[in-house]
């Protein structure tokens, strides 16, 4: 009980950068063609032990990509740690979480993007992506861009440096490979989350044996293939007592839940509050 009490406080929305955080920051509320480039603001972050970051149905998607020290994201279900030469990548409308952790610095660049920024966005993820990349090219466009605007804050330099963080975040941020055989299991789970699944119906799909699924599943999500599936049915049942009507018992249902009571214990355990009380917050 204590550690589902702790998980669920863990999981309470969030935003909090700390007592001792140092960050510099161009924002679209300062230089507003930001916008035609689907940037809402982005910014160089050196923050220290108290970080923490929970966002249950963010507006915008995000770049987030570590320069050094470290941190932790939360990714497929548990926070995993983020260091140096990797990217936490997150869509709009999708949890997601992050956080410093205990007597350590941590520093990060990082992008977000109006949520419906479309193509001008440069990535396209369905859920949180941590995965690895070159920061060195990003981080000295960001800081030419810094410079330009507390000096002189010229349009036209400016744009010039736009253009440039466009190509360069388009670089940190192109996507590995996914195996194909998920990819093709992944969108069966997701056009029948209320299915019974089980893991010989999802080996059959992947064309693999239980073994070799469980193990692919651990080294592209770090979960095995019944967890995973879990947490793509809290995802999807957020998603819907946020934007419909629907009762309790029929988003479970929706997401493979006979049992209300089911349902919420593990809806809770994933977002740290119950559906209603989630509803009431977010519902639209």
């Amino acid at each position: 009980m204590k550690l589902m009490q702790k998980r669920s406080s863990e999981m309470r929305e969030i935003l909090y950068v700390g007592k001792t955080a140092k960050r510099r920051i161009v924002s679209s509320a300062d230089f507003g063609f930001l916008k035609e480039y689907g940037i809402m603001m982005f910014g160089l972050s050196d923050v220290g032990p108290d970080l923490r970051i929970v966002r249950h149905v963010p507006k915008m998607s995000q770049a987030l990509v570590c320069l050094g020290g470290e941190g932790q994201v939360y990714i497929d279900g548990a926070f995993r740690s983020i260091q140096p030469g990797h990217a936490y990548l997150t869509p709009p409308k999708i949890f997601h979480a992050y956080r410093s952790v205990p007597r350590k610095r941590w520093q990060y660049l990082w992008l977000i993007y109006f949520g419906n920024a479309g193509d001008l966005t440069p990535f396209s993820v369905e859920e949180p992506v941590l995965m690895p990349c070159d920061p060195a090219p990003l981080k000295r466009v960001a800081e030419g861009m810094f410079e330009e605007s507390i000096s002189h804050g010229s349009e036209m330099a400016l744009r010039s440096w736009l253009d440039l963080l466009r190509i360069e975040a388009a670089r940190t941020c192109e996507l590995q490979k996914r195996d194909s055989r998920l990819t093709k299991l992944l969108a069966c789970l997701r056009e029948d989350l209320a299915r019974s699944w089980n893991l010989d119906a999802m080996s059959e799909i992947a064309g693999v044996n239980k073994e070799t699924l469980r193990r692919a599943f651990a080294k592209a999500y770090g979960n095995t293939p019944l967890r995973y599936l879990t947490i793509l049915r809290m995802r999807h049942a957020a998603h819907w007592l946020q934007l419909s009507d629907d009762t309790l018992e029929t988003v479970a249902a929706r997401v493979g839940y006979g049992d209300p009571f089911a349902f919420g214990v593990a809806f809770k355990r994933e977002m740290g509050v119950s559906p209603g009380r989630f509803r009431k917050r977010h519902g639209v």
